[in-house]
């Protein structure tokens, strides 16, 4: 470079300079208005995601590809036991990389886990994708809608889905999992109403200064009152008339804790603190009662408190100790729902609103639908499409096997599903819907489909008078023409599904009727009609194959009816033999 050029290349310097002084300010509020600050993410976010963003700044990105190579190059070998500390690793170099997390949470649910053939290994993999979305990603990233939808398919399609051969596996320990947090159903209500107690609050009403509190409580809204009393806004006229000032700031503190921080013990101790007889009542129990750490740490092992602690309640009045007790519990499956599953109690009955009340939380379906429906909330236009079409098939899968089936002999624990019939009618509706919006022709093929479905359903679960109904919609909807009776259709439709199988296909037809007959007897006198009914369809079906292989010759026909049955039920009374008499009854009532 000759001296001419110099004063060239410092005027190309100053102008680039001067160019770029320019767009930085239009370059960071692009930044701002799409959320790239890290500033944004730094917010509210774990100690170490503040640690690798501000200490390796833009190393971060070198680390990240170092160990997409080294992940990579371990899965090509088949070493498994580093992928969720290095998909960690990158999820913590990379909070804002979406469709990094989303890929490696696949990798793991999907590809890894079908590596190995022990179900509880897999089901390891599959868990191990879910939480790093769910308890990984979603710390600092909280209503992404990528997230939510890519969460809620994990449920939709890999646990809910027949397409692994330990899908079976996966549902029942989803089941025992949902079981010891909600119970037999859980109760969004009492959770989310949480601080609005009639007995918690109407202590605090009546420390404030409030007369008469338990009427007061009965007429008004709890939750509303709570909320206007933390935010500052004008009293009910009923409560300025008593109030002082010093009564006023009791009852802000406790509506400020508990809108503000609604999860923290302290907030819970404060609640408890004015009721009868509690009043210093940890100062007298023993160090591992008196911590509520130790506490929630039993509930989450067990589902249920501490019989020792539990114990500590009793000089309470028997009214009192119920409704105290059970506070603490929903207070702890409250925070155990929202920390851990990250499923807000107010959401799932926006959810159970909008939806259905009947949805099952113990099976994945309805876990499928929460995170779709928070995806489809989040206004993202073509995600919202996606998570709406989530919520439809998740439904109708929900309709076919979402209602969970249990039965307890002592340390055994049998667990089932079958056809929640409460659906039915919602699923009707949304295919309706689709149909007028779309005027699509798969809609219609769906709807019919469908409708075919929930005949058969209803008419086995012992539902005639519905199952005759949704059968004239059915031919009002296709137009057919020399209707039949629902028992002729419905004998017809079930027939026509062995219409060509061969002699073995249809004894295992045989043998699986009678042994889903047998095994709803575990569940109650709601299944009984049902357990009759695939009996009934068991006889049928034998019947019938008899009558059309009487022409054939021997080879083609299928063991006597009351052999295949004494088969079947000597395997029952085996796993079962304290039903042996309840079989014995239903099956002389249909001889």
């Amino acid at each position: 470079m000759n001296k001419k050029t110099y004063p060239i290349c410092l005027i190309v310097m100053a102008c680039a300079l001067f160019m770029a002084h320019i767009s930085i300010g239009q370059l960071s509020e692009l930044r701002q208005k799409h959320k790239l600050n890290d500033d944004v993410v730094l917010k509210d976010a774990p100690p170490e995601i503040v640690f690798t963003t501000v200490a390796l700044g833009s190393f971060r990105g070198l680390m990240a590809n170092w160990l997409w190579i080294r992940n990579i190059k371990n899965q090509e070998e088949l070493r498994f036991h580093e992928s969720y500390q290095i998909a960690k690793l990158i999820t913590v170099l990379q909070p804002r990389y979406t469709t990094a997390v989303n890929h490696l949470a696949w990798n793991m649910a999907y590809n890894i886990s079908v590596t190995v053939e022990d179900p509880t290994e897999r089901w390891h993999w599959v868990q191990r994708g879910i939480s790093l979305i769910r308890d990984e990603a979603m710390q600092y990233n909280n209503n992404d809608p990528e997230l939510y939808h890519e969460l809620g398919w994990l449920f939709s399609h890999k646990i809910d889905k027949n397409l692994d051969d330990a899908n079976r596996y996966y549902k029942i320990q989803w089941a025992i999992e949902m079981q010891k947090i909600y119970g037999k159903k859980p109760d969004w209500k009492a959770m989310d109403e949480l601080y609005t107690n009639p007995l918690i609050l109407g202590d605090k009403l009546e420390k404030a200064g409030l007369r008469q509190a338990t009427s007061y409580l009965l007429n008004n809204n709890l939750k509303q009152l709570l909320e206007d009393v933390a935010n500052g806004r004008d009293l009910p006229k009923a409560l300025q008339k008593v109030i002082t000032e010093e009564q006023l700031e009791i009852l802000s503190q406790y509506a400020k804790a508990s809108h503000e921080a609604p999860l923290e013990f302290s907030t819970l101790q404060l609640a408890l603190s004015d009721i009868t007889l509690f009043k210093d009542h940890f100062m007298k129990m023993n160090e591992n009662l008196s911590d509520w750490s130790k506490v929630e740490a039993f509930y989450r092992r067990s589902g249920k408190l501490p019989q020792a602690f539990a114990e500590s309640f009793n000089q309470l009045q028997p009214k009192t100790r119920s409704i105290t007790l059970q506070f603490i519990s929903n207070f702890l499956k409250r925070r155990w729902s929202e920390q851990h599953y990250r499923i807000i109690p107010s959401i799932a009955l926006e959810v159970e609103k909008e939806i259905s009340p009947d949805l099952d939380w113990h099976l994945p379906q309805a876990h499928a639908i929460y995170w779709a429906w928070r995806g489809k909330q989040s206004g993202h236009t073509e995600l919202s499409v996606k998570c709406e079409r989530m919520i439809v098939q998740s439904l109708y899968s929900a309709f076919q096997g979402g209602k969970l089936l249990e039965y307890r002999d002592g340390d055994k624990l049998s667990i089932d599903w079958t056809n929640n019939l409460k659906l039915a009618d919602v699923v009707k509706r949304l295919n309706l819907e689709a149909i007028n919006k779309t005027k699509s022709s798969s809609f219609k093929s769906g709807y019919g489909n469908f409708l075919k479905e929930a005949i058969l359903a209803l008419y086995m679960r012992g539902d005639k008078k519905k199952s005759q109904a949704y059968l004239k919609e059915l031919i009002k909807f296709q137009n057919i023409k020399n209707p039949p009776d629902i028992d002729s259709f419905v004998s017809k439709m079930f027939l026509e599904l062995y219409q060509s199988s061969d002699e073995n296909e249809v004894l295992y037809g045989i043998h699986n009727l009678l042994q889903r007959s047998m095994t709803l007897l575990l569940y109650g006198d709601e299944f009984e009609q049902s357990s009759t009914q695939f009996f009934l369809m068991a006889k049928t079906l034998h019947e019938n194959y008899q009558t059309k292989m009487k022409k054939f010759s021997e080879g083609r026909q299928i063991p006597a009816f009351n052999r295949i049955l004494n088969a079947s039920r000597k395997n029952f009374e085996k796993r079962f033999p304290q039903h042996k008499d309840k079989l014995q009854k239903m099956i002389e009532s249909q001889q």
